[in-house]
């Protein structure tokens, strides 16, 4: 029975040492990625919830129509 090489099992653990800190690297930018769309997605919940508190007159005139004419049409 022949034992592996020594350096070729350190450099199988380096590599996956490497390996494993660039994936959880990754995942944490990921989830702060995620923590931050959920954070936003609150906000804009609470923000569009707030809309509808505000009441607004109503108005049961028809609006009105403004015409502009700019230099070129108006001569």
């Amino acid at each position: 029975m022949q034992l592996p090489h020594v350096s070729g099992v350190l450099h199988f653990l380096a590599l996956r040492v490497a390996l494993a800190a660039i994936l959880e690297r990754f995942l944490c930018r990921e989830e702060k990625q995620a923590r931050r769309m959920e954070k936003k997605l609150q906000e804009n919940r609470r923000f569009h919830a707030k809309i509808p508190d505000q009441e607004q007159p109503e108005v049961d005139q028809p609006e009105a129509v403004v015409l502009v004419e700019d230099e070129a049409t108006a001569k």
